[in-house]
C-alpha cells in the first residue's frame, strides 16, 4: 500500500507564515488594529521577544511588509522584471533607514512613516498626503524589488533590528552539512548572507525562514538556541552594510 505524499516541514513552515501574515493583514483592514493597539502592549514585552527570538513582527505580522512581499510575487508572475540596485548605491540606501531612525527619534515624525500610515488608513485615522504618496511609491516599487521599504527606510526595523543582534534564538548553519550552494543567500528577503556564518545575527534578518525552506540539505539550516558571539554578526550581500 502506497504512502500518501506528505507535505515537508519547510512547506508547512511557509504555509503557517502565510496564514499568520494574512490574519494580521485582515485584522488591520477591518480596523481591529486600533483596538489591539489600544490594549497597550507593554514595550518591555516586545523588547523581550526581540531579544529572545529576533524580528518576528517584521517577518510575520507587519501588514506593510506583507503587502510588499505579495506585490513582488505578483510583479514576478506578471511583469517578470526584477530591479537590481548597483552595490554602491544599495550600500548608501541601506544606511538610510538608520538616518530615518534618528529623525523619527529626534523629531517624532511618525506620520511620515508609510508603515504607520498604512495601519492608520484602515483604522480610521487621518494622515498627511506625503505619507500616502510615500506608501504608494514603495508599493509600486515592491512590484520589482523585495521589501524595498523594509530594506531602506523602516526606522522601526532599524531600531529593533539592532537590538535583535543579541537574540538568544536564531537561524544556525551546520558547516558540515552545508554544500555552499548559496541558495539561502539568493532567497533571503532582506539580502543577508546566510551562507557565510554559523549563526545569523544580522539586524536586517526578519525571521522569514526562507533560507531554511530553500536549503536543499536537511538539517543544514535550522532555527534554535544560539548564544551571542561577536564573530556571528554577518554581512549582507557584497556591497551591502550591516
Amino acid at each position: 500500500m502506497r504512502k500518501r505524499n506528505q507535505m515537508p516541514f519547510n512547506s508547512w513552515l511557509q504555509l503557517g507564515r502565510f496564514v499568520v501574515q494574512a490574519t494580521a493583514l485582515v485584522i488591520t483592514v477591518v480596523g481591529a488594529y486600533a483596538l489591539i493597539k489600544g490594549m497597550g502592549v507593554p514595550k518591555w514585552a516586545f523588547y523581550t521577544i526581540v531579544i529572545m527570538g529576533g524580528m518576528f513582527f517584521c517577518g510575520w505580522l507587519c501588514p506593510f511588509g506583507t503587502i510588499q512581499e505579495w506585490l513582488y510575487h505578483v510583479g514576478q508572475s506578471t511583469i517578470g522584471y526584477s530591479l537590481k540596485i548597483p552595490p554602491r548605491i544599495d550600500r548608501l540606501l541601506s544606511y538610510s533607514r538608520y538616518l530615518v531612525l534618528i529623525v523619527l527619534g529626534v523629531f517624532a515624525i511618525e506620520i511620515y512613516e508609510p508603515r504607520l500610515a498604512f495601519s492608520g488608513y484602515f483604522s480610521g485615522k487621518s494622515a498627511e498626503v506625503g505619507a500616502y504618496a510615500m506608501l504608494g511609491g514603495f508599493l509600486l516599487l515592491a512590484l520589482f524589488m523585495e521589501r524595498p521599504f523594509c530594506r531602506y527606510l523602516c526606522g522601526f526595523g532599524a531600531h529593533y533590528g539592532l537590538l535583535s543582534i543579541i537574540r538568544l534564538f536564531s537561524v544556525k548553519r551546520d558547516s558540515a552539512k552545508c554544500v555552499k550552494c548559496k541558495k539561502c543567500d539568493a532567497r533571503c528577503l532582506m539580502g543577508v548572507r546566510v551562507s557565510s556564518t554559523a549563526v545569523v545575527r544580522h539586524p536586517h534578518c526578519i525571521n522569514c525562514f526562507k533560507c531554511i525552506s530553500t536549503c536543499p540539505v536537511s538539517g543544514a539550516l535550522a532555527y534554535g538556541m544560539a548564544f551571542p558571539r561577536l564573530p556571528d554578526v554577518v554581512r549582507r550581500k557584497p556591497g551591502l552594510p550591516l
